[in-house]
């Protein structure tokens, strides 16, 4: 379409592009029949769909008039009509000429507490209308969110889906922003109104924080973030930080309702005073984030696996904290709560580090040089759970111990680098990175580590390509509470074997992960599994 005025449908005069992004375009529109101001959204469908594609996601598209329409709601942009021409669709709707609020974090920086409050409160009456009508939004973020006096209004219901309507055609694609859609969307499985609430809640954590809670710099790196990484510690205390932290638990079942977030979103806008704690920011403070354009919209394969082309999988690893991880009880599930991702993403990690040197996002430190990594070399000092420390003499060749800033001291092999790959969670990687060690932590009460297994296993299962149970059994370990979950899964270069021993000790537990090729492991997997679980011991 020629980037000048032009009469759709011979009623409305599209003057200048508003905005563009990967689902099309945005035009300030002239009604020439009843004498007002519109928007036109003009949807343009990927060209790498089949036709097949097109044709199902050109009537998602299309449905959203109808969809949106019959919602009266003065949280929800208003659509007045729907053309088709091109074969392309066009949706007229309200003209808002107001910023939204991506824009206005991008100028402002992060919210006051008590206003990001007050928009949620809006947001959350409007999704209650929609879900209401059987309609999921599944694209809720910032730059859908108008500010308008008096009102916030969600727009672009381009993505919605009618649970009602039989005649939807499932593609095998998602559409949407992978830096604010739930985990249960970016690996395809059924999704529903808590879907939305987990876009809800990071668009909220986004206005008072100024950035988003899960971001990187590719696509793919997105998709990552958001299914493996640890929540950023929210800023703000009291009933705003409970909406935050309950609506982004990746667990669709244990996240707030809507019934559960109200109360809480009305008690913190009314609270206009201090609200912000210090805490110890654990993101990669090189460059500031810049709020997404509309372009963050994209078409996802359902599942998506990592690419033929790795580099769509590279993403920076957060810079190396020195300080001592956050203690809190929780339960086993939190603990182990990042396996089932982590699982699946194993290919994306290891390419991660193999690349991360080349495009300078690298936060690698070689464990024989890390300046908070020292070295314990006399083997007299008692551990906490009464046994003597390990001797450096008494290694396997080619192992040096490492006491580490996380709490716990382990021997790993010589030359393989140290990654904080979060708070509370370190990598040593092998230099050809095919295999690694990862040690996760947390402060453990509930159930013992063998059902905290059997409990993930069936999510872990349904997203690894060809995983294989060897064993999931209670081990005799020290004094400890112990499980070994011993399993194969099939990746993109073979065969991969894991062995994860679950520790609960008195106070904190423990995940040690061990990876590597199956042709290797015998060589390599297991005797380093096994120098590991005997060297290892926390530090309190």
């Amino acid at each position: 379409m020629p980037d000048g005025p032009r009469l759709l449908a011979d009623r409305y005069r599209l003057d200048a592009v508003l905005g563009s992004g990967g689902m099309g375009q945005v035009w300030r529109g002239r009604d020439e029949t009843l004498g007002r101001d519109v928007a036109v959204k003009e949807v343009r469908l990927p060209r790498e769909l089949t036709d097949e594609q097109r044709d199902a996601l050109c009537q998602r598209m299309l449905r959203e008039a109808r969809m949106t329409a019959r919602l009266s709601h003065p949280g929800v942009i208003t659509v007045y009509d729907v053309v088709s021409e091109d074969d392309r669709p066009f949706i007229v709707m309200e003209m808002l000429p107001v910023p939204n609020l991506a824009e206005e974090i991008a100028e402002s920086g992060p919210l006051p507490p008590h206003q990001v409050a007050a928009i949620g409160v809006e947001l959350l009456a409007a999704l209650d209308a929609a879900h209401a009508d059987g309609i999921i939004h599944r694209d809720v973020k910032p730059s859908n969110v108008m500010l308008a006096d008096g009102r916030v209004v969600l727009s672009d219901f381009g993505v919605a889906i009618s649970e009602s309507d039989p005649r939807m055609t499932t593609t095998g694609m998602i559409v949407g922003s992978p830096t604010y859609m739930s985990p249960e969307r970016l690996r395809g499985t059924p999704s529903g109104p808590e879907a939305d609430l987990w876009s809800l809640g990071a668009t909220l954590y986004a206005a008072v924080e100024g950035r988003p809670p899960f971001h990187a710099d590719t696509t793919m790196g997105t998709v990552s973030a958001v299914l493996t990484d640890e929540l950023p510690p929210p800023s703000v205390e009291g009933p705003l930080h409970d909406v935050l932290v309950g609506l982004l638990d990746r667990d669709p079942a244990r996240r707030l309702t809507s019934a559960g977030v109200a109360p809480l979103l009305r008690r913190a806008a009314e609270d206009s005073g201090p609200a912000t704690a210090p805490v110890a920011d654990t993101r990669t403070p090189a460059q500031p984030w810049a709020a997404p354009a509309e372009s963050d919209t994209t078409l996802l394969r359902a599942g998506a696996q990592p690419e033929s082309t790795p580099q769509e999988w590279a993403r920076p690893e957060p810079a190396p904290q020195e300080s001592a991880p956050p203690r809190r009880r929780t339960g086993w599930r939190p603990l182990l709560l990042g396996l089932a991702g982590m699982a699946v993403l194993a290919v994306l990690l290891v390419v991660g580090w193999q690349l991360s040197d080349d495009e300078g996002g690298s936060t690698a430190t070689p464990t024989q040089e890390s300046p908070s990594a020292t070295d314990r070399t006399d083997g007299s000092e008692p551990t906490p759970d009464g046994s003597e420390s390990t001797e450096e003499s008494n290694l396997p060749a080619g192992y040096r111990l490492q006491d580490d800033p996380l709490g716990f001291q382990v021997a790993v092999p010589r030359g393989w680098e140290r990654r904080l790959d979060a708070p509370t969670r370190v990598d040593f990687v092998s230099p050809d990175g095919t295999t690694f060690l990862r040690v996760d932590q947390q402060e453990v009460a509930g159930p013992s580590a063998e059902q905290a297994w059997l409990d993930q296993e069936p999510s872990v299962a349904a997203s690894l390509s060809g995983y294989e149970r060897i064993r999931i059994e209670p081990v005799d370990y020290r004094s400890w509470d112990t499980a070994d979950w011993e399993f194969t899964w099939e990746g993109d270069n073979g065969t991969i074997h894991v062995i994860d021993r679950g520790i609960a000790t008195d106070t904190r537990g423990f995940a040690l992960y061990v990876s590597a090729p199956d042709s290797v492991w015998e060589s390599e997997g297991l005797p380093l599994f096994e120098t590991v679980t005997e060297t290892f011991r926390p530090i309190e």
